[in-house]
């Protein structure tokens, strides 16, 4: 027979509302990374496109314009401004738990953390390993980080 888990402690409560904070953070940096360079990426075509309309060379502006309707389509499709809004919103959320933490009992604090989670905006699962890591970092625990995949390396560089 196995022995019964130890009961949760308030650090551990706390180390997993800090793991929150940091990937609500981590995912609506992302967002905003990621609406800005679609904005660069089609203001860039869009000049190449009016400048090629002077001096008419149809292909290129072609390029243009498809790479132009292209950015519009990922923004719109993928509702970035709003799902940047609901990260701040949620990352907010958590840090007023924060400013109670030292009031509020390790049962407490864990029915307030499940209590937002419900309200959890969409995650990228490749986000999640890196914001473990810096709250690790940040909280002193620098021997437990784990190595990073291929895929949570570059979601770890954007955001």
């Amino acid at each position: 027979m196995t022995a019964p888990p130890e009961p949760r402690t308030h650090l551990q409560a706390c180390n997993d509302l800090a793991y929150e904070i940091r990937f609500q953070t981590r995912s609506r940096r992302f967002y905003k990374r990621m609406r800005l360079w679609l904005g660069v990426l089609a203001a860039i075509a869009g000049s190449a496109a009016f400048i090629n309309v002077v001096s008419s060379q149809p292909a290129l502006l072609a390029v243009g314009g498809v790479v132009v309707a292209g950015c519009a389509y990922i923004e719109s499709h993928f509702g970035l401004a709003e799902k940047i809004a609901a990260h701040e919103s949620q990352r907010k959320r958590y840090l007023v738990l924060e400013s109670k933490i030292a009031g509020l009992s390790v049962d407490e604090l864990d029915a307030e953390l499940s209590i937002l989670a419900m309200d959890d905006p969409d995650e990228i699962e490749s986000l999640k390993r890196p914001s473990f890591n810096d709250m690790l970092i940040t909280r002193g625990y620098v021997e437990d980080v784990e190595r990073l995949g291929f895929r949570e390396k570059l979601m770890n560089l954007i955001a």
